[in-house]
């Protein structure tokens, strides 16, 4: 960094001599012929700089493989952004394939919730009831655990999962007309 300074103090003239006389000189050109407008300009423009920078780069380093590695990584990467494009390319065609075009949501209505879930429960419960009559089932140890061995077995054998007292005690509190839904609608603490 001082070396820097030392170089701008001692010669401060020949570098804003340079700068002007090279931006006077670009600013001409570019009002004269106006803006490159063909791709062929344009190119040569671009490899022109190019070329121009990895001489730069190999006459500022000091230690040759470093200046070297420079150059190559400065050479790839003109080329990097083509498999990168393809990359995104196909990553944008695949996630065409793999979404839907318009997503509909469908909401249920009342009926169609209570249809749903009646058979879904059923085909739970019939699922559960094979399961419990298979042959290696822990029947005793299940049995052992339970306070209503009967109920359980009247289940598996095809009965009912719900008493008729539960069932007429859910419907007390919850049915039209039940506490739950009583107190849910005229409690204000609960509103």
């Amino acid at each position: 960094m001082e070396d820097l300074k030392r170089l701008w103090y001692e010669n401060r003239i020949y570098v804003l001599g340079y700068v002007l006389i090279v931006g006077f000189f670009s600013f001409v050109v570019c009002y004269k012929h106006g803006p490159l407008a063909d791709d062929r300009s344009r190119s040569l423009l671009m490899w022109t700089l190019r070329l121009l920078s990895l001489v730069l780069v190999y006459a500022g380093v000091a230690v040759p493989q470093f200046a070297y590695a420079a150059i190559i990584l400065l050479m790839s990467s003109w080329s990097l952004h083509y498999p990168l494009r393809a990359f995104s390319y196909m990553r944008w065609k695949i996630k065409q394939w793999f979404t839907s075009k318009e997503l509909v949501v469908k909401y249920l209505t009342e009926d169609e919730y209570r249809e749903q879930a009646d058979a879904e429960t059923n085909s739970a419960l019939e699922e559960l009831r094979r399961a419990c009559r298979k042959p290696d089932f822990p029947s005793w140890l299940v049995v052992s655990r339970l306070h209503a061995p009967r109920k359980f077995a009247d289940f598996v054998l095809g009965g009912s999962h719900l008493s008729p007292e539960e069932i007429s005690l859910h419907e007390e509190q919850y049915g039209l007309g039940g506490a739950f839904l009583e107190e849910q609608l005229f409690n204000p603490s609960t509103a």
